[in-house]
């Protein structure tokens, strides 16, 4: 297949640039505007922090994200079956998850269900001072307007891949990266739909002080919190092993991709293999709580490899097939009146 160096935007298409600017644009707006942090009072070092993160492991944060939706949507359906917390929100679940409570005396707000039910008198008025869904949204400091251009973004680059793919065009390897980052982009999306966006200040309220805890009922609690927690981190772990095969099975998609050489090819394709095994072999090593010099070597491993497709992603763009440069037949997909 024949390969063309830098391609100039064209009247009507796409060069070089264009194919840089939409995939850059993707990834930075399906990363920082999905960006929720697990505590309040965080900077925009932290953020930074956690944007490296994604753009290295996108899939780990993404994990990230859905065990929190899991521990928020559990506590939400413990809360709404006492009496008074029948209108408990998923958003007001997610503000306990993100320590966005603070209250006098210091509890630990996952043991509220239990609390609740030794003292159902005492705490019969405690929702009555719960922030209201309103009131969350408005100490929040999440951005409506950004999440709805990363979405749109998304979707629209979503709907120039599966195009091209119908009709039989060729993509860039930056462009098979970036449909990986929409992958967890989407994910990331669909579980933080409530959570609480750079809430920038915790809520302070006042609760009964509890009086000695009924020691067989606050067992059972702890062993039925236990035993959640467990299956949690389990499919926490299931999605994990998921999210890694997915993302690098979208890169094994461009196998055949035409390289600028055949050392860069050979090394592409052992970079995401090995991404893959390495991968999911770290997953099991934390799921067997065995993380130790095994662990360490497999992240250093790892993150060598991830670094290497994602910058090979962009410097294959010197010399790439002249198929991805083609615009394609729209026309084939309008419809036809007559013959």
């Amino acid at each position: 297949m024949a390969l063309v160096g830098f391609t100039a935007e064209p009247n009507c298409g796409r060069g070089t640039v264009g194919i840089i600017w939409n995939c850059v644009t993707t990834i930075v707006l399906c990363t920082w505007t999905m960006i929720h942090r697990d505590n309040v009072r965080h900077g925009t070092s932290e953020k930074l922090s956690w944007l490296l993160a994604m753009l290295f492991v996108p899939e780990a944060v993404t994990v990230i994200y859905i065990g929190t939706f899991f521990r928020s949507w559990q506590l939400r359906n413990d809360l709404r079956k006492l009496n008074g917390w029948a209108n408990f929100t998923l958003r007001q679940a997610f503000l306990i998850e993100m320590g966005g409570i603070r209250c006098t005396p210091s509890i630990n707000f996952r043991d509220l269900p239990a609390l609740i039910q030794q003292y159902p008198n005492e705490f019969e008025s405690a929702f009555e001072q719960y922030p209201t869904d309103a009131m969350i949204d408005g100490r929040s400091k999440s951005d409506t307007m950004a999440k709805l251009i990363g979405t749109l973004q998304a979707a629209s680059f979503a709907a120039g891949t599966l195009f091209r793919l119908a009709d039989h065009s060729s993509l860039s390897l930056l462009e098979v990266l970036t449909a990986g980052y929409v992958l967890c982009g989407t994910v990331s999306a669909l579980t933080c739909l409530k959570w609480p966006q750079d809430l920038h200040e915790a809520f302070q309220i006042t609760l009964p002080a509890p009086k000695e805890a009924k020691l067989e009922a606050a067992q059972q609690w702890a062993n039925l919190s236990h035993n959640r927690d467990v299956t949690t981190a389990r499919w926490t772990f299931a999605f994990l092993m998921l999210l890694m095969a997915l993302f690098n099975a979208i890169h094994l998609a461009a196998w055949n991709y035409s390289f600028p050489s055949l050392g860069e090819s050979i090394a592409w394709k052992v970079a995401v293999l090995i991404d893959l095994v390495v991968g999911l072999g770290f997953v099991w090593d934390m799921m067997k709580r065995d993380f130790g010099p095994v662990g360490l070597s497999l992240t250093l491993i790892y993150g060598i490899c991830r670094m290497f497709i994602i910058i090979e992603s962009f410097i294959s763009l010197r010399a790439a097939p002249e198929a991805i440069y083609q615009r394609p037949s729209w026309t084939a997909y309008i419809g036809h009146v007559g013959s």
